[in-house]
């Protein structure tokens, strides 16, 4: 499985699971909001007081590669294979290649 790199931002809802604000960075640098449930970016216990920002991962599905100014850029679809979408809707991203890490 792939997964890409986040920032998990702050707690933006501590009940039960935890729910918190993420971003991902695309490969033009531009932010994508993402709030998602604590155990599928992370297997860390998280809480309000937790010392933010974490990096961390989530799952995602390969696309397509292309060569682009000698960079390999990925498009990639976060919405397989845990449904995990930006705060717009957006589950499709173009990051750099090393934005992606096995899982």
């Amino acid at each position: 499985m792939t997964a890409v790199r986040i920032v998990i931002e702050r707690m933006v809802d501590p009940s039960s699971p935890g729910w918190v604000a993420c971003t991902l960075v695309d490969a033009d640098g531009r932010a994508w909001s993402i709030v998602e449930k604590v155990p599928v970016v992370s297997q860390t216990d998280l809480h309000p007081n937790s010392a933010y920002p974490i990096r961390a991962s989530i799952a995602c599905t390969v696309i397509a590669r292309e060569a682009v100014d000698g960079r390999e850029r990925v498009t990639i679809d976060t919405s397989a294979p845990w449904g995990i979408a930006a705060t717009d809707g957006r589950t499709r991203f173009v990051v750099d290649a090393d934005a992606l890490d096995a899982w």
